[in-house]
């Protein structure tokens, strides 16, 4: 009966360590969603919002070293500027440039490249987008060309087209038997084994190497030891700012790579006409409820009577204490159940009178909705894009557990001292409106270091 039980016992000791890695290797990629805000887990590498800042009442930046000077409000709104210039990026598009050219002239330019695809199965917009920013960063620290392509559901130069260099991989010359014969990694919704993969150099003999990928990597990649010296100034940066460069690294991204199309614009001042208060200060909600589109749930609709306090909230944040009247309010939502149920509360809370406004368009995921034909996924897919600029747009935004509204924030960061005003529903307290600083009294000390 003993030897019985201690052969349990010993058995039961080693199924725990062996049910975790079996957890892991099949079904790590299904949970990484929990800790994307970096609110349940901060010492994870993988996510957007892994620091943050607490705006109290007053607007008074705290942090672990105390109090800091109060922020100008015009700082939490979403960046409209030029981006920084580093030397390093600047010598990168300089590179990335003169291969193009040599390129069109017909010429065998000597140079690596580096394509991120999307075939098949990406992600969502924001789950794309973060996989492109990554790239980015992994081809400046590795010396390649970046290329992009992306089939499913439309072409990426539906909705955007290439800013400072040009990234659109059927605008290169490269022969039939080059495009045939990548070396691919699939990496979608992997993170810790991709980053692995990404700093292991086991790729660096291949001149052809592409890559799907959807992980946040470009902080880890401007940190390792190897490739410092390709971003200089950014260690000094990180110790002085905590390590809050993964704040300013995302919009330069953004804004180095894409301009929205024309096609884009067309929707985007189609929605400035439909809603007319874009030129006003005015909050972004985005409710990722979940629970279709094959997905996991991701915020219950029971939860929606938390809203209308948040919006009071955010109000006071973008508002300096003064806010009595409702701003106007920008609502999307996977779930048009939700954008209704939104809707009523935020008029029930606002009046009539005030302007609040759900997405006009029918939810759609990039990803997992059933596109239908091609001209119907190029006009789901330039609507999302549009959802996503409101959220953009906004002065203050409510994000969801989901990259859509994440990046939507995140990339309309200042670049040049980390700020913006977003918060999550379940932290929206007037000491809990999220904001990012580096150096709030210091405007451009950011572009100077770099």
């Amino acid at each position: 009966m003993r030897i019985s039980l201690i052969v349990r016992l010993i058995l039961f000791v080693f199924t725990i360590p062996a049910s975790f890695v079996f957890w892991q290797l099949f079904f790590g990629s299904k949970i990484d969603w929990k800790f994307r805000y970096g609110i349940q887990s901060s010492t994870r590498n993988d996510t957007i919002f892994d620091r943050k800042r607490r705006v109290g009442t007053e607007l008074e930046i705290t942090s672990d070293q105390g109090s800091r000077p109060k922020v100008n409000l015009h700082d939490l709104r979403p960046f409209q500027g030029d981006i920084p210039s580093p030397k390093w990026l600047n010598a990168y598009v300089e590179f990335h440039r003169n291969a193009q050219r040599l390129n069109s002239e017909g010429k065998d330019v000597e140079v690596k490249y580096l394509l991120w695809f999307c075939y098949d199965i990406c992600g969502g917009l924001g789950d794309r987008m973060r996989g492109v920013v990554t790239m980015l960063y992994l081809a400046i620290a590795t010396d390649r060309v970046l290329l992009l392509q992306q089939k499913n559901p439309v072409a990426l130069n539906v909705s955007l087209i290439p800013a400072k260099i040009n990234w659109d991989f059927e605008q290169w010359n490269l022969p039939e038997h080059i495009r045939e014969n990548w070396q691919v990694l699939s990496a979608i919704d992997s993170s810790y084994e991709t980053l692995q993969f990404y700093t292991s150099g086991a790729y660096e003999p291949e001149r052809y190497l592409s890559i799907a990928s959807n992980y946040p990597g470009w902080n880890a990649i401007v940190k390792d030891p190897k490739w410092t010296h390709k971003f200089p100034g950014i260690d000094e940066l990180a110790k002085e700012s905590g390590g809050m460069h993964v704040d300013f690294l995302f919009p330069i991204g953004t804004k180095t790579l894409f301009h929205f199309s024309s096609r884009l614009e067309t929707y985007i001042v189609g929605l400035r006409k439909y809603l007319k208060f874009l030129e006003q200060e005015y909050i972004g909600i985005h409710w990722r409820a979940g629970g279709v589109w094959a997905d996991q749930t991701r915020h219950d609709l029971k939860y929606i009577d938390k809203v209308p306090e948040c919006v009071k909230q955010m109000n006071l944040a973008i508002s300096n204490n003064r806010g009595t009247k409702c701003p106007p309010i920008y609502i999307c939502s996977d779930q048009s159940r939700a954008k209704s149920l939104l809707l009523n509360k935020l008029k029930l809370l606002c009046g009539n009178e005030s302007a609040v406004y759900a997405s006009p368009f029918i939810p759609f995921h990039i990803d997992r909705s059933d596109a239908g034909t091609q001209s119907v996924a190029i006009q789901k897919a330039l609507q999302t894009w549009a959802d996503y600029y409101l959220l953009h747009q906004s002065s203050c935004v409510m994000v969801s557990r989901s990259g859509f509204s994440e990046i939507a924030a995140l990339s309309s960061t200042n670049p040049f001292n980390g700020s913006r005003c977003w918060t999550t529903f379940d932290d929206c307290t007037a000491d809990g409106i999220l904001t990012h600083i580096l150096n709030p009294s210091k405007e451009g000390s950011v572009a100077a270091k770099l």
